[in-house]
């Protein structure tokens, strides 16, 4: 069935070397380049899970470095993003303030809000503000947060009915200087208008 995926003969198959491993999927290519695609996309997937599973297991880090991965901050953050999409947000946050350091990595905004959307998927928007704040008051290092960001905040507090929480936070950035994009807007809107309460959304916006 693999095989009938990718669209390769197990002879083609034998000329192409994956190897798969924290820093990424290193793949070449020998003369059939309609297969590239295929090879992607399948590579990727087979990238994310190894991640997650082996970051599950706490096996991430020292083992990796011993077997001479090479890590840098794009693979983490897919890594991050993987974590995150299983519901382990915790166990993002602790490689992305413990293990990455480790790695000579600094995580950059992205990172934080892999983790940010991470905790308010899974209903955890004080914890995710309070990782917020910490960007904002530079206790993350040289990485503010960005209008995606709050807005992703924003998106969670409304999500769990806080919706004065998504309100502040949405003045908080304003103060800040930050200024909302469409999608900021839409989501505050959205939010207001689902709590019932056009009239706030109608003054205020």
């Amino acid at each position: 069935m693999l095989l009938q995926i990718l669209n390769l003969t197990e002879l083609e198959l034998n000329r192409v070397d994956i190897r798969v491993g924290l820093s990424g999927a290193l793949y070449y290519m020998d003369g059939f380049s309609r297969t590239v695609r295929h090879l992607r996309n399948l590579v990727s997937q087979v990238l994310l899970q190894i991640c997650v599973y082996t970051a599950q297991r706490s096996m991430f880090g020292t083992s990796s470095l011993r077997q001479g991965w090479r890590v840098d901050g794009i693979v983490i953050n897919q890594l991050l993003k993987g974590l995150c999409d299983s519901k382990c947000a915790s166990e993002a946050m602790n490689i992305l303030l413990r293990r990455m350091p480790e790695f000579g990595c600094s995580p950059d905004v992205v990172s934080y809000n892999n983790i940010l959307k991470g905790l308010c998927d899974e209903k955890r928007a004080e914890e995710a503000l309070q990782l917020l704040h910490m960007m904002s008051d530079d206790g993350c290092g040289n990485c503010p947060p960005n209008v995606v960001s709050y807005t992703i905040v924003i998106n969670g507090f409304f999500r769990d009915g806080q919706v004065d929480r998504a309100y502040n936070l949405f003045h908080e950035m304003d103060d800040r200087g930050i200024v909302p994009t469409v999608v900021t807007y839409t989501t505050v809107i959205d939010g207001l208008c689902k709590a019932q309460e056009v009239d706030r959304a109608e003054g205020d916006l």
